[in-house]
């Protein structure tokens, strides 16, 4: 197979590159992250919500009720994606919510089958008792909290604590992360890091 051309692979290692300084970004500027990750779930619930009102208004072999639930999901969907794009901190909280209850139902798992599946390994089933436990417990703290954080607001001679659901226009203010927020920025620099070596890598060796 022949090597591919030179402009290509370069193309792939500068968006890997780039992919790199944006995994950078999210961590040192956190509009950067509430903006990507905004987009990216307003996308997500777009691209659903027009599949579901597709199917709804279009599949006639489906029964009725499905259809309506697959239009009624669609609109909601499109609806949500309103919304966070609107108001991006509210976005953030759902998406917060949404992992936390994922890392829940998670953790519930692990302790499960640690407890009741005989047919592993003592060692391992240890293992996941102990860690479903502990991201159980952290999935807790996350939901205790599902907003961007606590945001110190300095407008003198006030000094307010706000919780993380509003950014001032006016003033000086100080983030502190939730939890939550910092778990959120964590996969969202961890997968354009993963995704960055790929292009990176595929631009070194593609033939």
């Amino acid at each position: 197979m022949s090597q591919a051309p030179g402009w290509y692979r370069a193309l792939l290692v500068i968006l890997g590159l780039v992919a790199i300084m944006f995994a950078v970004a999210v961590w040192l500027y956190y509009t950067v992250a509430i903006f990507t990750m905004i987009l990216l779930f307003a996308f997500s619930l777009i691209s659903i919500g027009l599949v579901g009102v597709s199917v709804g208004l279009e599949n006639k072999g489906l029964p009725s009720g499905w259809r309506i639930l697959w239009l009624t999901l669609g609109i909601i969907s499109l609806a949500i994606a309103v919304i966070v794009i609107a108001f991006p901190l509210i976005g953030i909280s759902i998406l917060i919510i949404l992992l936390g209850v994922g890392l829940l139902f998670n953790g519930f798992n692990g302790i499960i089958q640690g407890a009741l599946d005989s047919e592993l390994d003592t060692g391992y089933r240890v293992l996941l008792l102990f860690f479903g436990i502990l991201i159980v417990i952290a999935s807790f703290f996350i939901l205790l909290n599902p907003t961007l954080g606590t945001i110190l607001w300095y407008w003198p001679p006030l000094l307010l604590l706000l919780n993380g659901t509003y950014i001032p226009p006016i003033g000086f203010y100080t983030i502190i992360p939730s939890a939550g927020y910092l778990l959120l920025v964590f996969f969202l620099s961890l997968g354009f890091i993963i995704r960055g070596i790929q292009a990176i890598l595929s631009g070194i060796r593609e033939r």
